[in-house]
């Protein structure tokens, strides 16, 4: 799926770390969710408040519409 993929996208630095390090080809198309958000890492919410689930909704949206704006999408 690595090869395949165009883009990957990721929420947190470790995990662009790991993949990078496994892929090593893939380095230039791994990327984080939250870069044209100055490149803010988006954590999980597991065992947090609903707030931290709003707030974590909010990031992703915004985050997402970024990179549809970026990648030419409507």
């Amino acid at each position: 799926m690595v090869q395949e993929a165009d883009l990957i996208l990721v929420m947190e630095v470790f995990q662009q770390q790991r993949l990078m390090k496994e892929y090593p080809a893939a380095s230039g198309k791994v990327m984080l969710l939250g870069k044209w958000l100055d490149n803010l890492e988006i954590n999980d919410p597991y065992r947090k408040s609903s707030e931290a689930f709003a707030l974590v909704f909010k990031q992703i949206e915004s985050a997402c519409k970024l990179w549809s704006d970026k990648l030419g999408g409507k």
